[in-house]
């Protein structure tokens, strides 16, 4: 089994496996780039949470940061999604600097990190769901404009039925069309 091919979903799985049958209560495994999984059998919480986004420079104690991030949360009673999360942004903000000692944030910095890259997502959600209520205008005008062209042509068929010819003064048929010829 090359644990390196599995994708976070898979992963997710394997550690659910693993705590189960090591009667570990709760496990999580780092991923490098793809971010890290958890599971707490004792509560039932699991899920993926994604690196966040940031300049590489030195991945050196990337590893030991985000242990370091992982254990400090932890032990303040934070649970293990805020424990994850909390460890992800020490280990992001530790890799876009060189070195090991040096590279390790203040808490301060972690917590401001955080808050950035909260704001960036809630920035682009509210465009996603900007983006998606204007798609749906869209597709509601459209609705609206697909009615109108199917009343316009069922009138349209009522006028070519009364509009067979059109008689000149002294009662000849000058011209026989229909609109849709016109």
């Amino acid at each position: 089994m090359d644990l390196k091919e599995y994708n976070p979903e898979q992963m997710l799985e394997v550690v659910k496996e693993k705590s189960a049958e090591l009667k570990v209560p709760s496990m999580v495994v780092t991923m490098g780039k793809d971010g890290a999984v958890f599971y707490d059998s004792r509560t039932g919480e699991e899920g993926h949470c994604p690196c966040l986004p940031c300049s590489l420079v030195d991945t050196t104690g990337a590893g030991d940061a985000f242990n370091g991030g992982l254990v400090a949360a932890l032990s303040e009673g934070k649970d293990i999604w805020e424990a994850v999360n909390f460890a992800n942004a020490l280990a992001a903000i530790s890799v876009q600097r060189l070195g090991t000692t040096p590279a390790m944030p203040w808490r301060e910095e972690i917590l401001d990190f955080i808050q950035d890259k909260h704001d960036e997502l809630i920035t682009i959600l509210s465009h996603i769901v900007t983006t998606s209520d204007e798609i749906y205008n869209v597709k509601d005008n459209l609705a609206v404009v697909d009615t109108k062209i199917e009343n316009l042509k069922d009138e349209i068929g009522l006028i070519n039925e009364k509009i067979t010819a059109i008689i000149s003064s002294d009662g000849d048929i000058d011209y026989v069309y229909s609109l849709q010829d016109l």
